[in-house]
């Protein structure tokens, strides 16, 4: 148990500490206020390709109409599920539940508070290659430590989770690629992957050697590199595999689930930067539209962690992280990809036929531009 006096005062630290960051810049996150201009030109494209026009209402609020259709937009949060669906959806222990229930996979958990630190020291002692700790409710990766391995790590994780919610989750860092599926009224429309590093085998060099070709590394440069990374080490393990060890002639092995080089444990947000929609396997969109299903929700974006894509998750390991019902539709869209103006134009087509009828009149303007 912790003392009271203990507790506020490291709360304290690791809030003024996260303040003194954000205003330095030295985050590494890139936050939705900071995405108004992109998400502005997104849908004023997207409203341009299906025939609406777009109006200004306030510096991140928009209105786009087509006729006697309309719908309203802040920056990223678009009008489709309503606040119980919303608030229902950001209860992790609650959505975790209700999807084993349907026998979707998820991901074993324990749920504690600041006083009961020891439940989750248990829960870390039996799954000592690593865990999450996270707010039990929020989205976005705030208040989210990776890779705990050390019953001072899971402290310092527990105080800053404690900043969101009193109520907390350990869970077991499982090993693979984070993606995420998109599902709009029942249907899942497009996929995303934040990939990791793959070294491809050739039956001679080691793991190490591999990288450092790869990556146009020196040999010493490369093994310092890998060996240093905590996420290296946690997909070694769990593929039973070491720096040393020599890959059959074409088989590929998973040795870091984000390309990033990082030393931060905490709060790193995930960027989707591969389109796996035709590469996906159907059964984990058919997954993604049952989590949809089951939540009730129009659009969600449905967060799956696994090692390979192209298998059921039963049979490769993968879970379901996280049901996000306000999806950053960003992750989806390249401004550069037919694709992408598609999947945008596509979630305001279904935003406009949403029976909503203006009682203005068509013409109405707004005065801030």
């Amino acid at each position: 148990m912790i003392g009271k006096l203990y507790a506020f005062a490291a709360r304290l630290f690791i809030l003024g500490m996260k303040i003194w960051r954000q205003a330095r810049g030295q985050t590494n996150q890139i936050e939705f206020a900071q995405r108004v201009g992109e998400y502005r030109q997104m849908w004023e494209q997207a409203a341009q390709d299906i025939g609406a026009t777009f109006s200004v209402i306030g510096e991140d609020l928009w209105e786009v109409r087509r006729g006697a259709q309309f719908t309203r937009i802040a920056n990223h949060m678009l009008q489709f599920d309503d606040p119980v669906v919303l608030r229902l959806a950001g209860h992790k222990t609650l959505v975790y539940d209700m999807l084993e229930d349907a026998g979707v996979p998820v991901p074993d958990y324990q749920t504690f508070g600041l006083k009961e630190l020891d439940k989750a020291r248990r829960f870390l002692k039996t799954h000592p290659d690593g865990c999450v700790v996270k707010p039990a409710r929020g989205f976005g990766g705030k208040g989210v430590t990776t890779n705990i391995t050390r019953n001072s790590e899971l402290r310092n994780a527990a105080f800053l989770a404690s900043l969101y919610d009193a109520k907390l989750i350990i869970e077991p860092h499982v090993y693979g690629e984070c993606c995420r599926v998109l599902v709009l009224n029942g249907r899942a429309i497009h996929a995303v992957r934040r990939p990791g590093i793959r070294v491809l085998g050739n039956g001679k060099d080691t793991l190490s050697a591999l990288f450092a070709a790869q990556f146009k590394l020196s040999p010493a440069e490369a093994r310092k590199r890998l060996k240093d990374d905590r996420d290296v080490r946690f997909c070694l393990r769990k593929s039973k595999l070491d720096l040393d060890s020599i890959l059959p002639k074409d088989e590929t092995a998973l040795i870091k689930s984000r390309r990033e080089f990082v030393d931060v444990l905490y709060e790193q947000r995930t960027a989707y930067g591969e389109d796996v929609t035709e590469s996906i396997d159907p059964s984990l969109l058919e997954t993604s539209e049952n989590v949809a299903k089951i939540l009730d929700t129009q659009l969600i974006g449905v967060d799956i962690i696994t090692p390979d894509i192209s298998k059921p998750l039963r049979e490769s390991g993968g879970i379901v992280n996280e049901a996000n019902t306000t999806p950053a539709v960003h992750h989806h869209f390249r401004q550069n990809t037919p694709l992408g103006h598609a999947v945008a134009a596509q979630v305001l087509e279904a935003a406009l036929n949403r029976d909503r009828v203006s009682d203005f009149a068509n013409e109405r303007t707004y005065r801030r531009a």
